[in-house]
């Protein structure tokens, strides 16, 4: 929540959020130079400032709408939108992925909820879709976070080796290696999502097992929010009253629809394939509690 001594920062905070959100999105490449340590001690630090950096804009996104309701608010949905893109080309490794995940999140569930209280005007709505096109093309591919992963693999891997060389040389007489692996075990992951992820210490290394049934949770949380922005942009068309022909672009398939309160909601259907007619594990826009937990 915010409290109410922000009202003397207003001016401010407009001010910084319409320079940052008007960025022109070929300047963000400036900002891409990639975290080459990912052991090192700012880069949690870091990421804990950018969610809560995306929280206040999120919070703040409400305010704006309370106080000037006839206003063009779309500025401050790109402010959250850069600022999720430049932490996707600056974080190449999985935990960044996962924080430009979490925000790409928190600025859906501020513009749903604006979106249910009839907040948003046409003219806004409209904005949003272009910045919702431009966040879903930038949008780097959970595979290529999944390869820079494997950079961070084989550094993890050096440092247990650098200090323990006796029982990371029995460990791969006993299991293999590590690298071929890991790599072996995330192509299987991300080409088959059918893939049954069954890693025990009896049969892999203790450092995989460890591993990846994070990625692979990360990779069902990646699917998910990227479905998410393509009911966003779907339910902004229809809006509108333009035609939709917005797909799952994790599939390519058509998104589902069904009629609730005379208004067209869009779902897709969830990790069980079944249509639940958005219910079950089937993935729709995100919740929205009364209190708008953030």
């Amino acid at each position: 929540r915010l409290g109410e001594k922000v009202a003397e920062h207003d001016p401010e905070i407009i001010k910084a959020l319409r320079s940052f959100g008007s960025l022109d999105w070929k300047y963000l490449l400036v900002f891409a130079s990639p975290q080459t340590d990912p052991l090192t001690d700012e880069l949690a630090e870091n990421f804990r400032k950018i969610r809560k950096v995306s929280r206040f804009i999120a919070l703040y996104h409400r305010r704006f709408k309370e106080l000037y309701p006839e206003e063009n608010s779309s500025f401050i949905f790109a402010a959250q939108v850069k600022l999720a893109r430049i932490n996707d080309l600056t974080s190449p490794f999985l935990i960044g992925k996962m924080i430009t995940v979490a925000l790409d999140g928190i600025s859906l569930k501020q513009l749903t909820n604006l979106l249910n209280r009839n907040l948003i005007n046409d003219v806004e709505a409209n904005d949003c879709m272009e910045l919702l096109k431009n966040s879903i093309t930038l949008d780097k591919p959970i595979k290529t976070s999944m390869e820079d992963e494997f950079i961070f693999f084989k550094h993890a891997y050096g440092r247990f080796y650098a200090r323990a060389p006796l029982a990371m040389w029995i460990l791969e007489k006993f299991y293999g290696d590590p690298f071929e692996q890991y790599q072996k075990t995330n192509r299987e992951m991300l080409n088959n999502p059918d893939y049954k992820l069954e890693l025990d210490f009896s049969s892999h290394n203790p450092l995989l097992v460890l591993a990846f049934p994070n990625f692979r949770k990360a990779n069902m949380v990646a699917k998910e929010r990227s479905i998410q922005k393509a009911i966003m942009l779907a339910t902004l068309a229809a809006r509108l009253g333009k035609e939709s022909e917005i797909v799952n672009f994790s599939s390519g398939q058509a998104l589902k629809t069904m009629q609730k309160e005379n208004k067209t909601v869009f779902y897709n259907t969830g990790p069980n394939k079944t249509d639940e007619n958005g219910s079950g594990d089937d993935i729709m826009l995100p919740a929205i509690t009364p209190d708008l937990d953030l």
